[in-house]
């Protein structure tokens, strides 16, 4: 996937449009794989490889950046709405097709996840994703002139 990226860099002569929507591409497919493999993996066994690798330890110390987490929050705030959504979907999919589920309790990875957002500094992280959003203004509108 990342050597997709680069050979959308050469397709840049070609077109710049074509280049660009590689690049898209390539770049949601890369974020979707992260997120598939860290939802389906178990977190002991990622603990673990990344108890070993040194680039998960910068990987690391970036997630717990308030800078990325605002990043991140810019980037995908037209979809929590979307992924909240599919998540009371997918519990209710549960319910419907194991009834010893309780009905008030959601799943464990949504719970986790949940679990995680409430450690965020979430005024920190919105006051970036503010700042954030005014330089992409700026900077748009300042190459503009």
């Amino acid at each position: 996937l990342i050597m997709g990226m680069y050979c959308s860099i050469y397709a840049s002569g070609v077109s710049v449009k074509l280049a660009s929507a590689f690049m898209a591409f390539f770049t949601c497919a890369t974020i979707s794989l992260i997120f598939y493999v860290t939802h389906e993996v178990r977190p002991e066994v990622l603990q673990r490889a990344a108890q070993e690798a040194t680039i998960a330890k910068y990987a690391l110390k970036a997630w717990r950046s308030d800078w990325i987490r605002a990043l991140g929050v810019g980037m995908l705030n037209v979809s929590i709405p979307f992924i909240l959504m599919l998540y009371a979907l997918r519990q209710r999919v549960r319910r419907y097709k194991d009834s010893s589920t309780p009905s008030g309790k959601s799943a464990e990875s949504s719970q986790g996840f949940v679990r995680e957002l409430s450690t965020w500094n979430w005024n920190s992280i919105l006051v970036k994703v503010h700042i954030i959003g005014e330089l992409a203004f700026v900077l748009n509108l300042g190459g503009k002139l």
